[in-house]
């Protein structure tokens, strides 16, 4: 169907008959034709493999769109909503990065007082001491904590492995 303008007048082209088009039918065709536009774009350009593919996109996207809008009891939309609990998720870590650079930046005690010396003592020679090792305390806690850093990094690991084996069918 071809709509044609003639002195403020529509026709409507069917074979080579010309009928003269009612306002309302008039209206009709012309939202119809603006609606088709928006569905697939420009006609003229696009061929019908590509359109039919165009709508077959358009159909999944909002066959997805519906069926989380389904899921939420409250009908809000549910992209917005989880558009905004990934940045909140991006707030926590960065909160967390905060608490962990305060913590090291924690002033030291501030030294103690000085205390008087009421006689200077000449230099007494000292015999030079050897570089004294860590406590073996300390020793034990590092390596207590690369133990745990190891052990996290493989369990890490597996739980990777664990679902790469899932998702292959």
């Amino acid at each position: 169907m071809v709509i044609h303008e003639q002195s403020d007048r529509f026709y409507l082209y069917i074979g080579r008959k010309i009928k003269p088009m009612t306002d309302a039918f008039r209206v009709r065709m012309v939202g119809r034709r603006e609606r088709m536009k928006k569905r697939t774009g420009n006609q003229k350009k696009v061929s019908n493999g590509k359109r039919d593919q165009n709508i077959k996109q358009r159909s999944k996207k909002e066959e997805e769109v519906t069926r989380k809008r389904r899921r939420n009891t409250k009908g809000k939309n549910i992209l917005r909503r989880e558009k905004k609990k990934k940045k909140k998720k991006k707030k926590k870590k960065k909160k967390k990065k905060k608490k962990k650079q305060q913590q090291q930046q924690q002033p030291p005690p501030p030294p103690p007082p000085p205390q008087p010396q009421p006689q200077p003592q000449p230099p007494q020679p000292q015999p030079p001491q050897p570089p004294q090792p860590p406590p073996p305390q300390q020793q034990q806690q590092q390596q207590q904590q690369q133990q745990k850093k190891k052990k996290k990094k493989k369990k890490k690991k597996k739980k990777k492995k664990k679902k790469k084996k899932k998702k292959i069918p």
